[in-house]
């Protein structure tokens, strides 16, 4: 029997709703929409965004324009080969409790 771990680095509540939201939504969204879709404050948001750009999974920049400053928030193909390793351990899991 083959084990599959869980990335204990997207399976955190909040940074698995992150790693979702950008997969189904992304690959880039602004960290304002991210705060308010997942209903965080901006400390709790930029905390967790720092363990995923930590593990290369996401990339954070700041653009300046003359009219608008933003923060964007994208995944990085690491992150989505991740996210794809991490539904792969997870179906694995269910289907040991469903034999």
């Amino acid at each position: 029997m083959t084990s599959h771990a869980l990335d204990k680095r997207i399976h955190e509540p909040v940074r698995l709703k992150l790693m979702v939201q950008l997969v189904a939504e992304g690959p880039q969204l602004r960290f304002t929409y991210l705060r308010d879709a997942l209903k965080l404050t901006q400390g709790n948001l930029a905390s967790h965004l720092r363990a995923l750009e930590t593990a290369g999974f996401v990339t954070v920049e700041k653009r300046e324009a003359l009219a608008d400053a933003a923060t964007y928030v994208r995944i990085t193909d690491e992150g989505n080969a991740a996210f794809a390793a991490y539904l792969e351990a997870l179906n694995a899991a269910l289907e040991l409790l469903s034999s």
